[in-house]
């Protein structure tokens, strides 16, 4: 993630993100973005298929002293409530529909591959309404799940 995406992509959790007590992270891994999360949020629970990435995760966390985030390994059912919710390149790996049981009232922050972000967008647009914030440069966007 380049610095300007990062810095943008910041500025939008600032901004939106009142409340900063749980995090949900799918897709793939940008460790800025949550070491970000991490620093942000009480706990942060990220969401991968992939066991070999979640080791190396794991252990990178451990190597920064970070401890409150959790790693789940399987396709989440969440019956606690969730501040934010992050997409990270998971334009067609995640049933989008599903996503507006997981994340009622919650904010849900995504950042794309440039060659799918506006059909992505365009998706959650359906399901969520007009963006609160679009950085169309780097590919985020913020949502807010009614």
């Amino acid at each position: 993630m380049k610095n300007e995406a990062f810095e943008s992509a910041k500025k939008i959790i600032k901004n939106f993100c009142v409340r900063r007590n749980v995090a949900v992270y799918f897709g793939a891994t940008i460790w800025q973005l949550i070491l970000l999360i991490a620093k942000e949020f009480k706990k942060v629970y990220i969401v991968s298929e992939d066991e070999k990435s979640v080791e190396v995760l794991w252990n990178a966390l451990r190597k920064e002293n970070i401890r409150n985030v959790g790693i789940i390994l399987i396709e989440p059912k969440l019956d606690f409530e969730v501040d934010l919710l992050i997409l990270s390149k998971v334009s067609n790996k995640v049933d989008k529909k599903k996503l507006l049981k997981l994340v009622k009232g919650s904010y849900i922050l995504v950042v794309d591959d440039f060659d799918t972000f506006t059909e992505l967008l365009k998706d959650l647009e359906e399901i969520f309404g007009k963006a609160l914030a679009v950085e169309q440069n780097y590919c985020i966007a913020i949502f807010r799940a009614k």
